[in-house]
């Protein structure tokens, strides 16, 4: 009953997948029993069987062509290894209001990160920070700042970060 009715134990989105798919499933296959049976039971056994076999491979079909599509077209990122060894960590110090071509750098960066094919990128919003400015940026109510620092980490191999540092120059 908890499920259904709210839990905080998983998220909103994950209990609406699951009511959704388990519903989902649950008339598909009464209406594949149904049918079924109906088909049986009025003597229609060449159909019944074309029906059930038809509808069996029919699925077993679209899973293939799903996982095809899902590997050949969404997948793009290079094949990431299980980090393993040592790494080193690069910190990359910016700015809330920092554009690049119009948008956020943290998103521009992010995505060169990710099509680099490197194993994982954070972003980590600070509270405070000064820069060489030393104006000190706060996100305190009465001296809000509309430029908070951020940083962007990264954890790779050394020769992988070497490798991005010249084309960032730019």
């Amino acid at each position: 009953m908890r499920f259904a009715t709210g839990s905080t134990v998983i998220s909103p989105e994950l209990r609406g997948g699951l009511t959704i798919g388990f519903c989902g499933a649950f008339t598909t296959m009464s209406t594949f029993s149904y049918e079924s049976i109906r088909l049986l039971g009025d003597g229609e056994y060449w159909y019944a069987g074309v029906y059930m076999g038809g509808t069996v491979l029919g699925c077993l079909a679209a899973v293939i062509a799903g996982a095809a599509v899902q590997v050949n077209c969404c997948d793009r990122r290079p094949h990431v290894s299980p980090i393993q060894g040592e790494r080193t960590l690069m910190r990359i110090f910016i700015g809330e209001s920092d554009k690049y071509q119009g948008k956020p750098l943290y998103e521009a960066l992010l995505e060169r990160l990710r099509a680099k094919g490197l194993a994982g990128a954070t972003v980590l919003r600070g509270v405070a920070g000064f820069g060489a400015s030393s104006v000190v940026h706060t996100e305190k109510v009465l001296r809000l700042s509309l430029d908070l620092p951020l940083i962007i980490e990264v954890v790779e191999t050394e020769e992988a970060i070497q490798a991005l540092l010249p084309t960032w120059t730019r």
